[in-house]
């Protein structure tokens, strides 16, 4: 994620110097599908990310039962 955040804002510095002395040529369309491009794959990885999060989350609760079953019998001792 964080390779896609430094590479979203070099496109848009990259943009704006396009910006100001090409718009409308080729290299300003260019600028803009590799702008759009970076976009869409951030916005992939965000919609993925909730579940990423839920299933840590199960994972980590599973883990946590698991050591207090184990646990448990030893405190009863």
């Amino acid at each position: 994620m964080k390779s896609l955040t430094e590479r979203l804002k070099k496109l848009a510095i990259s943009h704006a110097k396009l910006k100001q002395t090409t718009v409308g040529t080729k290299e300003h369309q260019q600028a803009m599908d590799s702008m759009v491009a970076a976009v869409n794959s951030v916005v992939e990885i965000a919609a993925t990310l909730p579940q990423g999060f839920d299933k840590h989350y199960q994972n980590l609760q599973q883990t946590v039962h698991g050591i207090l079953t184990r646990s448990t019998p030893l405190t009863r001792s």
